[in-house]
């Protein structure tokens, strides 16, 4: 009896499913596509020069600022990477490049640079940064740049 029951049940859902889908005739879908993917910035470029110049011990890492445990934006100061060095992705950074490469992206927006956080922050407009500008003109175009994929 169940099993009679269990094929009828099968055949009026394959009904229904055909008649709803003959009933909508055909949808257009329009354009349908994934988002374009944001590729992530260079990490050879972080390594070498962006994060040395991001991380100095005596600017953005000092130790009552973005050095200090506890900091939202913590940085590490380190010297820049060797030319010799080669990195097709940021988890290929040595640490404490790695870390600092994935802090700073929490802190940009790939689509638009220009308004990422780092960058208001950076440059103290209206008092948003506690250490009022601290990103030079020259910082913050290469911030841009290595952002954009503007690779010098």
């Amino acid at each position: 009896m169940l099993g009679r029951f269990c094929k009828a049940a099968a055949c009026l859902s394959a009904v229904l499913y055909v008649l709803v889908y003959a009933s909508c005739g055909s949808v257009d879908l329009g354009e349908t596509g994934l988002p374009r993917m944001s590729t992530l910035p260079d990490p050879e470029v972080f390594g070498r020069s962006l994060h040395a110049e991001l991380a100095r011990a005596d600017g953005c890492a000092a130790a009552g600022c973005h050095g200090r445990e506890g900091a939202s934006f913590r940085l590490h100061p380190a010297d820049p990477l060797g030319a010799g060095f080669e990195a097709a992705h940021p988890l290929e950074l040595p640490e404490p490049q790695r870390s600092d490469y994935y802090t700073v992206l929490a802190f940009s927006d790939l689509a638009a640079p220009l308004s990422s956080r780092l960058l208001v922050w950076g440059e103290g407009a209206d008092g948003a940064h506690p250490g009022g500008e601290a990103l030079t003109m020259d910082l913050r175009q290469a911030v841009v740049d290595w952002l954009s994929g503007e690779v010098p």
